[in-house]
């Protein structure tokens, strides 16, 4: 049996604690320092070293971003495994620390769960294996109302420009199809809205470069359903990705367009990544998705912000 330690039990830690708990040969116990109005079905400590009763064999670190970095050297003392959710820390010199604490100790996989979705690795292939020729520009635009809806706890406390690191999946994933980002330019904004949550800001349109290919991005918490579409122009094709599962290649040559469908349910994502971090846990894989990468991407998360200010 595989015991999974679950620390931070918001809307994140509880689809982790549900995920784990369904695959087999698995045990999850739970450590949130909040007493719980409700039972869970999990054995539950309110202290990081109450879980050594528990023995666990990996750590998932769904608390909030500042309590990161204490957790995983918690989980570095003990060479435990650790997938942390993203960000990474709560600030980039956080996140450094976090790198240097776990390396040669603990294994990090960062929970960039878009890199276990079907419709998305099927676009890094594609772009990896020249279906479009040589990228030359990508735009990724998302709606994320939706977040402040479901998140639980998340937004009880103001927190100005959440909207950089909340998503930053857009870096980590940009980062992944097309190689390392710099930053050029950000503008951000707070716009009235008719909905009862907001944050400040709540628009943000970003300037980017991968090497010679320009990328344009904008995120915002206005829209509701949530929209979230990368469109990456090559020399040959255009491929446009969607989270909803939807993968389309346009011919520039022909005009002809393929459309695949990738689309599965929500947790198939969060499952694959659980998989991928039990092999890490029993079998010492490789992490898909670094401490490294989870700081460029708060790297990136950081500059924009700071430029958006400026």
């Amino acid at each position: 049996m595989t015991v999974i330690a679950v620390s931070g039990f918001g809307s994140i830690g509880r689809r982790h604690a549900e995920v784990f708990s369904g695959l087999p040969g698995v045990q999850v116990v739970v450590h949130d320092p909040v007493s719980f109005a409700e039972s869970t079905a999990y054995p539950v400590v309110s202290r990081l070293d109450e879980l050594d009763g528990h023995r666990p064999d990996g750590l998932v670190l769904a608390s909030p971003d500042e309590h990161h970095l204490s957790g995983a050297r918690w989980a570095a003392e003990r060479h435990l495994p650790v997938l942390v959710e993203k960000p990474l820390a709560d600030t980039v010199g956080h996140a450094q620390q976090l790198v240097d604490a776990t390396a040669d100790r603990s294994p990090v996989l960062v929970g960039y769960v878009l890199r276990h979705a079907a419709v998305f690795r099927a676009a890094a292939a594609g772009i990896a294996e020249g279906l479009i020729g040589t990228p030359v520009s990508a735009h990724a635009d998302l709606g994320a109302y939706e977040t402040l809806v479901v998140a639980r706890n998340r937004f009880a406390e103001p927190k100005p420009d959440r909207l950089f690191v909340d998503y930053s999946h857009e870096w980590d994933y940009l980062s992944w199809f097309l190689g390392p980002l710099t930053p050029i330019a950000a503008h951000a904004r707070t716009v009235a809205c008719v909905r009862e949550h907001t944050e400040q800001p709540n628009v943000v349109d970003a300037l980017l470069r991968s090497g010679d290919v320009g990328v344009s991005v904008h995120l915002d918490y206005l829209r509701h359903p949530g929209r979230r579409v990368c469109t990456v122009i090559g020399s040959d094709a255009t491929m446009t990705v969607d989270v909803s599962g939807e993968l389309t290649i346009r011919s520039e040559e022909t005009g002809e367009v393929h459309t695949a469908s990738y689309a599965e349910p929500r947790n198939a994502m969060f499952a694959r990544q659980a998989k991928h971090f039990l092999d890490i846990v029993r079998h010492g894989a490789v992490p898909q998705v670094t401490a490294e990468d989870g700081l460029a991407a708060l790297r990136v998360a950081d500059v924009l912000t700071r430029l958006s200010r400026s």
